[in-house]
């Protein structure tokens, strides 16, 4: 047996095991070795040995993996349910690793399980963690001590709470100067600035059960014991004691003597005399510490062997330091620990506050965040007098846990899926019939990235150790990759493996327990993996130019960086062009898979961070032609069209904003130019820029001022969404939409901003009283990320960073940022230690006895940086670039230990070739694939044969019917507006008044002229909430029309009330179908008179004014008619019962108004 087979039955075996349910399990899985596979065949044996689906719980990491899982499990049990008999048979014995005829009963009870899944009450649980916990919590909310029917909020509401309680602690410190939160404030701010102090408050909000554990535990007293300082230590004091116990004369005597001695000693000697011209005894003695001290270090030697016998007595020299340079040493450092502890106690107030506030906030409007919902469940498991009987009732319904991408599971996650599966014991051997259940957990202790959300890889490696322990059985290793190719794995081994790269992931007491990084490769196919040189900087005053107007934050076009990203669409858009071949992966394909024509989609570039460069990547693609999804993550606040649109809602809002309305002008809603913005701004004295504009001569300032009345208009007419929706439909001069405006001026790139921010419109006015102040301010505050789905681009590169590319998988990957290590957040920091926190500044402001933990977080950070590496490498199917700029000011142009490091390593360990580049020489690992098949060879083997249907013309599509009333046909803003009486001349509805005017209208006619008045009064009588003044006003109203004598034949003999009509009209289009109600039809030998009645309004001075909709309705009756009475005259009149006036309408004003409706578009 070749290696090839062995590695594929031992793939086989070990995902058959991982599968099995007969027991729990725990598997640590390479990358792209199928771990879905093995969490879908699992829960599908599990069905098939009789398991109910609802008692089966599988924990996700994201909504996506949740998604993908359940669409694969249904797409397999669906296809069962269909799958002819000998089919099915060999799927059940490819899943169960054996060949068995199964007998009918089994067959039937396979495809019986897809209706079974979908069936059961409450369905498979296929969710998120925090999914499981919103029901849990919705089931047991007394039990939880939380308020039943409570609702998760998102991010968005989150941050508006936040940003409501910060103003509100603000106000009560501005409230009291002197007390407790104002002088934290104060310290916190100092140190930390306005904008960090808000991120500390972020993490408070992330962190309110550690902050109570550290209240509990005592506070910042315990750091105090931790620093050995006394809990109201003050560095000015410690410093002032330390500097009155010197021996002064002794040190003013030593430091003089050593000015005659070295160089350097006189130049220590110098920093040590400058303690006696100092204000204070404090800033005296950090001048004495500043003599002897270098980095928070006694000098190797305080004084130079050949230096004055009086300084080397007092201070000592090398390998023998005295006591009295101790001291200063100790006293140096306690005066840090006691800034810390100052810093520290102001936080901790700051945090008891806003902690404190944040959950009365939550509880009144009856939320949670997503910290809330693992920490509810947590403590209703563990710490509840009820958490044995909820746990009783939640183990009666849940037989069997499936835990995906195990390694990012958090503590706290872990501790109520441990509490969970407590009852979950060994089956006994002995007892016939007991029921078995079973947890599985899979994941890679490699992929654990997301230290940020609290995941923790030594959590998942000790499950691992205690199964092994408890059960006697090792976890299973899936090695096999079936993503990438041969070369691609090797590369990775010799990262990690050869070279140690797994040493550089783990402390050194989990990696002693670890086996060595092997990944066998399913695809027998070559890869490639290519290492460019770095872009270099830009040669001396080559980056500059004398007027940039670029933003501040956009790369110079010589950067490096800039190279970079130009080098990387170039070479893009050549592989696209040349069409360079690919791998088009096929595990089902007799040889794994076929080479075709790379593809947009097929290329995914991951960088560290969104920087400047990452924008630069994708804006030269764009610019060389080059299909490109937009930002894996978008903050709306950041986006230009966003702050143009916000620019303008500053600017209705308050016209006198100067600034707003400067930025609108200039933006494409707008479009001035620099020079007419110049123009009228200049020289305008004490006027507002508004007021300058509207008295402007120029031309382009009046089309601005116009526009901008119209937008104050809309602002005040419409709510949020429908103010913008209205600005951007708004006409240019040219005669095109402003959104297309911002299209061409800002790219298709501000599409995905500005559609979230419409959304964000809309949401705002459907969660509460629609107001544009009220939007602004939420939107100002807002730096919410906005995630966009990556997995199902098509047709585009990808670009994103590594974190957010976790799961996904691309024939092509490059890695261009990979010069620089991960950004260290060790300094500026709050660190765990023990029951509580501490505040870590800068390295020189941090005591020796503090470094450790310092310590331990950047370590942390760079094993997290090496995990990253391994999760960005093994995305590649195919082809890894690995590339990067000259970056920092040393000659390498990298950081120390970088990712380019450990790639150029690991291809000095292979048989790499080198290629000419443009910066220098690439080297190349591995080979390209085989040419794939010319065009048309490629199109004869894909031909197939068409159907005869499809070589005919398709027939001519019929136009949709469309089902309309007349008094829609122009119904459109752009008709005018219908004028109607003020509300303040009345005390009734005006629409009920209309509707009593017309019922009178529509019976009275019907009765004797005698009889009309008291029957009309009769009937006003019954509507008494109408007012006696109303009722009066309405009963002349219609008297007065029905006794007119022009009127008389519209309700003489032959006339009708309320004609319905229904159906085409003679110069309609004919798609349209109307329903009609005319108020009066009256029908004479030769004429029909069509009468609508107008009540409510006030009667138009002309023929001019009469609103369009009017118009529509009666060319529709007329047209209507026409068919009906086709030998008759058709005069059309409205009728104002305001006055009374009658309004016969000319024929041709009715032709135009036709002519309008046949506009319409369709």
């Amino acid at each position: 047996m070749d290696s090839y087979a062995s590695d594929l039955d031992k793939a086989n075996a070990a995902q058959i095991e991982a599968a099995n349910p007969e027991g729990s399990r725990l598997a640590s899985a390479n990358a792209g070795s199928g771990k879905t596979k093995v969490l879908v065949d699992r829960v599908t044996r599990l069905l098939i040995r009789g398991a109910s689906p609802d008692k089966i719980l599988c924990l996700t990491y994201t909504k996506a993996a949740a998604n993908e899982m359940q669409n694969r499990l249904f797409e397999k049990l669906g296809s069962w349910s269909v799958m002819e008999k000998k089919k099915l048979n060999e799927a059940l014995n490819e899943l169960f690793d054996g060949q068995k005829k199964r007998s009918d009963e089994v067959i039937a009870n396979a495809r019986r399980l897809f209706a079974k899944a979908l069936e059961t009450p409450e369905g498979l649980k296929v969710q998120t963690i925090h999914a499981f916990c919103e029901r849990v919590l919705g089931r047991f909310p007394i039990e939880a001590g939380i308020q039943p029917g409570f609702d998760p909020i998102d991010d968005m509401d989150r941050k508006s709470i936040l940003k409501s309680i910060e103003t509100r602690i603000y106000q009560m410190a501005w409230a009291d100067l002197d007390g407790e939160l104002a002088q934290a404030i104060k310290i916190a701010a100092a140190d930390k600035g306005d904008q960090t102090l808000e991120k500390l408050m972020s993490w408070m909000a992330g962190n309110v059960d550690e902050i109570q554990q550290w209240e509990a535990a005592g506070g910042p007293s315990l750091l105090a014991e931790k620093l050995n300082i006394s809990a109201d230590a003050n560095p000015e004091s410690i410093k002032s004691a330390a500097w009155e116990n010197t021996p002064q004369e002794k040190v003013r005597a030593a430091a003089t003597a050593m000015l005659g001695s070295s160089a350097n000693d006189k130049k220590y000697a110098e920093k040590i005399l400058l303690a006696y011209s100092a204000d204070n005894s404090g800033t005296a003695f950090d001048h004495y510490a500043s003599g002897l001290l270098t980095r928070q270090k006694l000098r190797d030697a305080p004084v130079t062997n050949k230096g004055p016998e009086i300084a080397r007595t007092l201070w000592g020299v090398k390998d023998n330091v005295s006591k009295e340079a101790h001291r200063v040493l100790k006293v140096f450092h306690d005066a840090l620990a006691a800034q810390i502890l100052i810093m520290t106690n102001a936080i901790y107030t700051i945090a008891r506050e806003f902690t404190g506030q944040y959950e009365a906030e939550k509880k009144r409007l009856r939320v949670l965040d997503f910290n809330d919902q693992i920490l509810k469940v947590r403590d209703l498991l563990t710490r509840t007098e009820v958490a044995e009987w909820v746990q009783y009732k939640l183990d009666g319904g849940v037989d069997h846990i499936l835990v995906d991408e195990a390694q990012d599971t958090a503590p706290n996650q872990w501790t109520i899926i441990d509490r969970l599966k407590e009852s979950f014991e060994p089956p006994d051997p002995n007892e016939f019939g007991q029921k078995v259940k079973t947890f599985f957990a899979v994941g890679d202790e490699k992929q654990s990235i997301y230290s940020f959300q609290g995941a923790r890889p030594e959590s998942f490696i000790s499950r691992i150790d205690n199964l092994k322990k408890v059960l006697g059985t090792s976890a299973v290793r899936m090695e096999m990759s079936f993503r990438s190719a041969p070369e691609i794995l090797k590369f990775v081994d010799t990262v990690f493996d050869t070279l140690g790269g797994i040493d550089d992931m783990f402390d050194k007491s989990i990696t002693k327990d670890l086996d060595n990084v092997h990944h066998s490769a399913h695809r027998r196919d070559a890869g490639l993996v290519e290492l460019w040189p770095l872009a270099p900087k830009p040669d001396e005053g080559e980056d500059e130019k004398a007027w940039d107007t670029k933003p501040v934050d956009a790369l110079a076009q010589a950067s490096s960086r800039e190279r970079l990203a130009q080098e990387i669409a170039v070479q893009t858009k050549a592989w696209l062009d040349n069409k360079e071949p690919v791998f088009q992966r096929d595990n089902k394909h007799e040889h794994g898979g076929a080479t075709r024509p790379m593809r947009a989609d097929d290329i995914l570039i991951l960088v560290q961070r969104r920087t400047a460069f990452f924008d630069a990547v994708i804006r030269n693609l764009k610019a060389n032609g080059v299909p490109v999804a937009g930002a894996d993550r978008l903050i709306l606040s950041e986006s230009v069209v966003v702050k143009d649109l916000l620019a303008l809602t500053r600017f209705v809002l308050l016209p006198s904003d100067n600034l707003a309305l400067a930025e609108l002008l200039r933006s494409p809603l707008i479009n001035l130019s620099e020079d007419q913005l110049f123009e009228f701004c200049y020289g305008r004295g004490k006027a507002s820029v508004w007021e300058s504009l509207q008295i402007s001569e120029l031309d382009a300032a009046k089309r601005a001022c116009d526009t901008l009345r119209k937008m104050i208009k809309y602002s005040r007419q419409f709510a949020p969404f429908e103010f913008y929706r209205r600005v951007l439909d708004m006409l240019t001069l040219g005669g095109q939409s402003r959104l297309s405006a911002v299209y061409h001026r800002l790219g298709m790139e501000a599409q995905d901003a500005l559609e979230a921010f419409l959304s964000r419109a809309l949401a705002h006015q459907r969660r509460s009283a629609p107001s544009l102040q009220h939007f602004l301010q939420v939107m100002q505050s807002d730096m919410t990320d906005i995630k966009r789905e990556m997995d199902n681009v098509q047709g585009e590169v990808r670009v994103m960073t590594v974190h957010g590319a976790k799961g996904l998988e691309a024939p092509v990957v490059i890695l261009p940022d990979t010069t620089q290590t991960g950004k260290d957040h060790s300094a500026d920091s709050l660190c765990a230690i023990d029951e509580g926190f501490a505040y870590i500044p800068n390295a020189q402001s941090t005591p020796a006895i503090l470094t450790p933990y310092k310590d331990a977080i950047k370590a942390r950070q760079s094993q997290e940086h090496m995990r990253l590496l391994y999760v960005a490498m093994t995305r590649a199917e195919s082809r890894l670039v690995v590339c990067g700029f000259h970056s920092g000011g040393g000659a390498a142009g990298k950081s120390k230990g970088c990712w380019y490091d450990k790639v150029s390593e690991a291809m000095g360990e292979l048989d790499f070739v080198t290629q000419d580049h443009v910066w220098g020489e690439k080297r190349i690992f591995g080979k390209p694939p085989t040419a794939w098949l010319s065009e048309k060879t490629q199109i004869e083997s894909d031909q197939i044969e068409l159907p005869e249907w499809a070589r005919n013309p398709a027939a001519a599509e019929t136009a949709r019917i469309r089902k309309v009333t007349p008094s829609h046909l122009l119904a459109s803003g752009h008709y005018g507006e219908l004028p109607v009486r003020s509300p303040l001349s009345q005390t009734v509805d005006r629409f009920r008044r209309g509707n009593v005017t017309h019922k009178l209208l529509e019976i009275l006619p019907d009765l004797d002229v005698a009889k009309r008045r008291a029957a009309a009064q009769a009937f006003l009588a019954q509507h008494s909430d109408i007012s006696n003044n109303v009722r009066q006003s309405i009963e002349v109203e219609v008297m007065t029309v029905l006794e007119h004598p022009d009127y008389a034949p519209f309700f003489g003999p032959g006339s009708q009330a309320e004609v319905n009509l229904a159906g085409q009209g003679a110069g309609l289009p004919k798609d349209l179908r109307l329903n009609a109600q005319i108020d009066r039809l009256a029908v004479t030998d030769e004429t029909v008179y069509i009468i609508d009645y107008k009540s409510n309004r006030p009667p138009p001075d002309n023929l001019a004014d009469v609103p369009k909709i009017y118009w529509g309705q009666m060319a529709a009756y007329r047209e209507m008619i026409k068919l009906t009475h086709p030998d008759h005259d058709i005069v059309c009149a409205l009728l104002w019962t305001d006055g009374p006036s009658l309004m016969i309408l000319p024929d041709k004003d009715l032709d135009q108004a036709l002519t309008d409706i046949r506009a319409i578009p369709t």
